[in-house]
């Protein structure tokens, strides 16, 4: 298999992981929504838009651990372009999503303590 059809493989391995939160994000719409967010007003609508934060942290988690993964693999086929900026931009997008999921969790924390004055 040569390097253009190793990529196009690895491209189409990688798609279902790209677009499952969009799917995730469909199954269970309006859950972070605008209105839902500000009308919360009882500590299981505080504990449920906790979990839906926590639920989107865990979802950037796993895309950074497909950009690690996907950036390795660029490696492979060297440290020239394009390998080099694919890899590099891999790594980017890694450090968004965890960027990402860190701020999910703090806001997942925040919505728990509201919950908690609620009790």
């Amino acid at each position: 298999m040569n390097r253009n059809n190793l990529l196009a493989a690895m491209l189409l391995a990688a798609a279902p992981l790209l677009f499952s939160n969009v799917a995730a994000a469909n199954a269970s719409p309006g859950t972070l929504d605008p209105v839902t967010v500000t009308a919360a007003k009882t500590k299981a609508d505080h504990e449920a838009i906790a979990a839906a934060y926590e639920a989107e942290a865990a979802a950037a988690e796993q895309k950074a651990q497909m950009h690690v993964e996907m950036a390795a693999k660029y490696r492979e086929f060297g440290t020239k372009p394009p390998w080099s900026a694919m890899s590099s931009h891999c790594a980017q997008l890694k450090n968004q999503y965890l960027k990402t999921a860190r701020l999910n969790r703090e806001l997942a924390a925040e919505h728990h303590k509201l919950a908690a004055k609620l009790q």
